[in-house]
């Protein structure tokens, strides 16, 4: 969690990612992909906030899942992304196994299931995002991106 707190103003021109990380992909024979990690929280505090940067809670992809018939591995999910876009989830192994699920951004804050293999390993679930707080005495401008939209409360 990232918590800034100040008397009169806060200006984010940067970014700041509290993006959950990718899972990991399934390690050996018949492994399930590991789960997505949500996103975490993020909270602005002022009088005036301004957001021209990027704030990022994003949930990470899940692993891919690999087969029961060789010893690859499946890929690890991405993580969070520093952007409004949904993290991938990682490939399964080039036998068999299911693909990961995505992250949950943006407007689409679920995470999504990964992929029955139908026999073989599936892929893990997509975390889901976290959260944006500003508290401000002002209406905060922010023309930055920002996933998810933010909680705006006023304090």
């Amino acid at each position: 969690a990232v918590q800034l707190a100040a008397l009169e103003s806060i200006t984010i021109s940067g970014k700041i990612n509290a993006g959950g990380a990718g899972g990991r992909g399934a390690a050996g024979e018949n492994g399930g992909g590991g789960g997505g990690g949500s996103g975490g929280m993020i909270g602005l505090e002022s009088a005036q906030v301004t957001v021209t940067g990027v704030l990022a809670a994003n949930g990470g992809g899940g692993g891919g899942g690999s087969t029961d018939n060789n010893n690859a591995t499946g890929a690890a999910g991405q993580d969070g992304q520093l952007a409004a876009t949904r993290a991938t989830g990682g490939a399964p192994n080039n036998n068999g196994g299911g693909t990961g699920g995505v992250g949950g951004a943006g407007a689409t804050t679920a995470g999504v299931q990964g992929q029955d293999a139908g026999g073989d390993s599936g892929g893990g679930g997509g975390g889901s995002c976290g959260f944006v707080v500003i508290a401000a005495t002002a209406a905060p401008s922010t023309g930055g991106t920002i996933s998810p939209a933010a909680t705006l409360v006023s304090r």
